[in-house]
């Protein structure tokens, strides 16, 4: 099934590396884990990553970075912050304030990834 996915995604060819991190930022929002997300993704963008004939180390990089992205808005992740200071029933006020940054850092993370993947 990876491989199957893997071969789906291959097809947006060279843009792939600009959506890479993405992958990693879905994943980590859905699981609300990092090492998660490497788990279900890292093969996949390792596949990936051969087909296109890039390194797969920049798009495994650029899975766990885009997730780490997504780790300041994961569900999980603003329920245990507003708890542990005593702000539970505010999540929606934590994740508005950390949205923008998450999807700042993942663009700025997306499009280092591509710049990147030309170079190497």
């Amino acid at each position: 099934m990876t491989k199957a996915l893997a071969e789906a995604v291959a097809v947006t060819g060279g843009v792939f590396p600009l959506l890479s991190p993405v992958l990693g930022w879905i994943g980590v929002f859905m699981t609300g884990s990092v090492v998660n997300n490497n788990t279900l993704f890292a093969p996949v963008q390792s596949i990936v990553a051969q087909h296109l004939s890039i390194d797969p180390a920049l798009l495994v990089q650029a899975n766990t970075a885009g997730g780490t992205m997504a780790k300041l808005v994961s569900p999980q992740s603003i329920a245990i912050a507003t708890a542990a200071v005593g702000k539970a029933g505010q999540e929606s006020a934590l994740l508005k304030m950390t949205l923008k940054y998450s999807i700042g850092l993942l663009i700025f993370v997306c499009i280092w990834t591509f710049v990147l993947a030309s170079l190497l």
